[in-house]
């Protein structure tokens, strides 16, 4: 278990998960958003030098499929619902593909 490796801080999984954003590595970031997902502290970490949390990362490099999975496990149903609006279908069916695998 993750909590075995680093117990207490999450700081290494954090730089992990943007490493993940950055090469597009969907599944990685998808199981980290979903393992730290009752953890406000590694949702809301902040890279020191830049001060862009991984979801600003995933907005930034196109990572699209991993704002989708952050919005999906931390957003109301609301924003979900604004945002399954103004994808097109094929690219929302390709989204939820991604996270329901």
């Amino acid at each position: 278990m993750l909590y075995q490796v680093f117990p207490g801080n999450h700081i290494n999984w954090h730089r992990q998960c943007i490493k993940s954003i950055k090469e597009n590595e969907v599944d990685t970031v998808k199981n980290m958003i979903t393992f730290f997902k009752t953890q406000p502290s590694f949702i809301n970490a902040k890279e020191t030098n830049s001060g862009n949390t991984a979801l600003h990362w995933a907005c930034r490099t196109g990572c699209y499929v991993s704002v989708f999975i952050y919005m999906l496990v931390y957003s109301s149903v609301s924003i979900y619902r604004i945002i399954s609006l103004l994808l097109s279908d094929s690219l929302l069916s390709y989204m939820l593909s991604r996270v329901s695998n």
